[in-house]
């Protein structure tokens, strides 16, 4: 069963329409739910996947997001997009778990930039490409993030390593996950199917809320199988 797992992550105004929230999908094989020390696990990946230095990396993405949030209260909510007994929306969680995760720092961007994280499931023949990808902002960020290459502010190169494997490693913790046989993936509403995460990139131009910046000059990749 597909489950949605949304990060929720407050902000310094501790108003609830200001939170940013990073929404991932899941699926558990062999089983409708997690439960019991999956939680406990996927606790652990998420927490680690904002609060810890990915291998190959210098810097975690805490260290990248603005100190507007805070990592107080913040938390990981897993619905089952499956369930018959809740058709359409909204849907009840069944579980909500507290993340550990040390406070952003770092200097505020004075433009509120995040960075979009792109998963991929190679399509098959006749597929839509479309309908195989998915995005994950990350932000906003702090100045650390970003680079000024001739002239234009870009997603720095330390920024996108971070990211991809930061990702790549969620995405292997969760496909060796025990004893549930597990993945990380994309899923689409339009074709109500789920796909595991192949590969992905990370590009060098930010993306900031109801407009787009330059376009990007260089993008970081990543591939999980």
């Amino acid at each position: 069963m597909t489950t949605r797992a949304v990060v929720t992550i407050a902000r310094d105004t501790a108003l609830p329409g200001d939170e940013t929230t990073n929404t991932f999908h899941l699926r558990p094989i062999g089983s409708n739910k997690y439960q019991g020390g999956d939680l406990v696990q996927l606790q652990t990946f998420f927490s680690d996947f904002y609060n810890a230095v990915p291998p190959g990396a210098v810097v975690a993405i805490r260290a990248l997001l603005s100190p507007v949030l805070t990592s107080v209260g913040m938390t990981l909510t897993l619905y089952d997009l499956e369930d018959p007994s809740m058709p359409g929306a909204p849907r009840q969680p069944y579980a909500i778990l507290p993340l550990t995760v040390a406070q952003p720092a770092g200097s505020a961007m004075a433009e509120e930039a995040a960075v979009a994280v792109t998963l991929v499931h190679k399509p098959e023949s006749g597929e839509n490409p479309r309908n195989l990808r998915g995005r994950l902002f990350i932000g906003p960020l702090n100045t650390s993030a970003l680079e000024v290459i001739t002239g234009r502010t870009r997603v720095s190169a330390t920024a996108r390593t971070t990211l991809t494997l930061a990702i790549k490693r969620l995405a292997e913790e969760v496909g060796g996950m025990a004893p549930v046989d597990s993945s990380l993936g994309i899923y689409s509403p339009t074709t109500n199917a789920y796909n595991a995460l192949e590969s992905g990139w990370v590009d060098d131009a930010f993306d900031t809320i109801r407009s787009r910046g330059p376009a990007p000059t260089a993008r970081t990749t990543y591939t999980i199988v």
